[in-house]
């Protein structure tokens, strides 16, 4: 053998136990019966190591479909093998007499553990698994611990038609179609306030025919719940910057409007006119600069407006609120009246509180007056068993009954033009209706017809401080 060139090395290991070795295309075979010098004849001379090491190298190429253990090696041209000893060789080739059983049982293995990894995955992850019959729409199986979410137990629903169970759901009936014709299929299915990102998948038998539709579901509810306080986040920083927007204008429409007059009047102004409307461009400016730093302050403070319930007197706030905003009712001849009796101390969060009598009493001047007319606003305010209730009332130009259905909604927000030709964007109204809710409370249109004013009103739960 030392002398040969060996071009191709064939081992094969079938049912009759015979060992044959091909060198140079041409087969020689042997009995493997206990005398094992039989087999040393053939290898005797050859070097072992270089042998042995070729044969666990190509270890990967061996296969068993037949109760065959194969060795395919690679090309080896005039290579000197020499000795190597028959425990060895023999034991490699013993190894893979039992091929492929040792193969099945890794496979099986394999599988448990796959299986028992996925069938974590399904309890612990509030999944749920099922197939589906193509042919009959009928479930074959299901399992998982979402099967609880659905009301369902392990395999219940086994025979079942689904449209029986599902018939109404769109997601479930389309990707049940979609994998029918042997296509994949994604959505989210929504059961009550469970939300499940399912997938249906169809598995295929030897002929290429979908032969059952595998289902897996996995709840998703507390990602988009997540999800959703993201966006509330967001949608609460715009809403801060809109406050800022909308809560600024009105002062700086006050300090524009009296420098305007001033500037087309000066000449005309006597020295004692022109301080008169210095002092009130003074004192509305540096009310907006209050304004914007206790907002911006309140900025600071929160990524998220917090609710800081206080005691405090709710008729002084309400005056505060109300001076803020006196230059701009002033330039359109409307006159604000504040009703709420002395010592009115509630519980509330007084930055919201503030924020919603301002919001409120400047939404009523924007659409009170103009065409030199005037107009009044009148805050009231009393206490039931329950709450305290606020209204503030006007003689504007009202609503209809479409702006007062959509006046509070997030979706419906329009700019509606006030009676001196104000813009708006329905902001400061939805931050009312926020700010009013987080008290537990509720915001309400009382009474508004076009051409006969508004009185909208709101209450807050009445809570031991």
């Amino acid at each position: 053998m030392c002398g040969h060139c060996l071009s191709v090395l064939y081992i094969e290991y079938n049912i009759t136990t015979s060992l044959g070795l091909y060198f140079g295309g041409k087969p020689y075979s042997m009995s493997l019966n206990t005398n094992k010098d039989n087999f040393r004849i053939f290898i005797d001379g050859c070097n072992k190591n270089t042998l042995r090491d070729f044969l666990m190298e190509h270890e990967k190429n061996i296969m068993g479909p037949t109760k065959e253990a194969i060795l395919s090696c690679l090309h080896i041209e005039d290579l000197i093998l020499a000795t190597i000893k028959d425990d060895d060789i023999m034991s490699f080739i013993t190894k893979y007499h039992a091929f492929e059983k040792v193969e099945i049982e890794m496979n099986t293995l394999k599988y448990k553990r796959n299986s028992r990894r996925f069938e974590t995955l399904i309890e612990k992850g509030n999944a749920v698994f099922f197939g589906i019959n193509p042919s009959t729409m009928k479930f074959t199986f299901s399992k998982g611990k979402g099967l609880k979410t659905l009301g369902l137990e392990k395999d219940q629903v086994v025979g079942d038609y689904v449209w029986n169970h599902y018939g109404d759901n769109e997601v479930i009936m389309q990707g049940i179609q979609l994998a029918a014709e042997g296509k994949e299929r994604h959505g989210v299915l929504t059961v009550g306030s469970i939300h499940f990102d399912v997938n249906f998948t169809p598995s295929f038998d030897e002929t290429g025919r979908v032969k059952e539709i595998i289902g897996m579901a996995f709840d998703i509810s507390k990602h988009m719940e997540l999800e959703k306080k993201l966006q509330e986040a967001n949608i609460a920083k715009d809403k801060f910057f809109s406050i800022i927007a909308h809560d600024l204008k009105s002062p700086f429409s006050a300090i524009l409007g009296f420098l305007d007059i001033l500037k087309n009047n000066l000449k005309e102004f006597t020295m004692e006119e022109i301080e008169e409307n210095i002092g009130i461009i003074n004192d509305s400016a540096n009310k907006s600069y209050n304004l914007l730093i206790s907002l911006l302050e309140r900025a600071r403070a929160q990524s998220s407006v917090k609710f800081k319930p206080e005691n405090f007197d709710f008729k002084t706030e309400t005056l505060e609120q109300i001076k803020l905003l006196h230059e701009v009712a002033a330039i359109k001849n409307i006159f604000i009246k504040n009703n709420i009796p002395d010592d009115t101390v509630i519980y509330a969060d007084k930055q919201m509180v503030a924020t919603v009598i301002r919001n409120l009493v400047s939404n009523a001047i924007k659409f009170t007056g103009g065409s030199g007319r005037g107009g009044e606003i009148r805050v009231a305010f009393k206490n039931t068993e329950n709450a305290f209730l606020v209204s503030i009332a006007d003689n504007g130009i009202g609503m209809n009954l479409e702006q007062k259905e959509n006046l509070f909604k997030i979706d419906k927000t329009e700019s509606r033009k006030g009676t001196g030709n104000e813009s708006g964007t329905g902001i400061g109204l939805l931050l009312c209706k926020e700010f009013v809710e987080r008290h537990g409370g509720k915001i309400w249109i009382d009474r508004s017809e076009p051409g006969k004013g508004t009185v909208v009103k709101f209450s807050i739960p009445i809570i031991s401080s």
